[in-house]
């Protein structure tokens, strides 16, 4: 199997970890919906498979903020769009973009190396 060194890692939490998402923009228009909940279901510095039981749209005019606490600290918060939705029995699974950071993406693989820690 070849390996590839460019590939980001994907950190898979089993059960799903909660968290919260929120639409940021839509149509060009700037704003906060209310709070949606969902579960994390992995992780990479790029990118959040998560599930929810509400339908949002896959569409990149509408930005999404996804908010979590990992390691009882610090919440992230990761700004990024939805580009892909998967229909599971009664939820939804959904491929989240985080926007380019690289500081957000140091951020969430410190994040993952203590919370890793914590568990061992």
């Amino acid at each position: 199997m070849k390996y590839n060194r460019e590939e980001s890692f994907r950190f898979n939490f089993n059960p799903p970890f909660p968290g919260y998402f929120t639409i940021t923009k839509m149509n060009g228009l700037e704003g906060m919906s209310r709070m949606g909940e969902m579960e994390i279901l992995d992780i990479s510095p790029g990118g959040v498979k998560f599930q929810s039981l509400l339908e949002l749209p896959v569409n990149q005019d509408i930005a999404f903020s996804l908010s979590f606490t990992l390691n009882e600290e610090n919440e992230l918060i990761l700004p990024g769009s939805i580009i892909w939705k998967q229909k599971k029995l009664n939820h939804y699974h959904y491929g989240f973009d985080i926007a380019e950071d690289a500081e957000k993406k140091d951020i969430i693989i410190q994040e993952l190396k203590k919370f890793r820690k914590s568990r061992l």
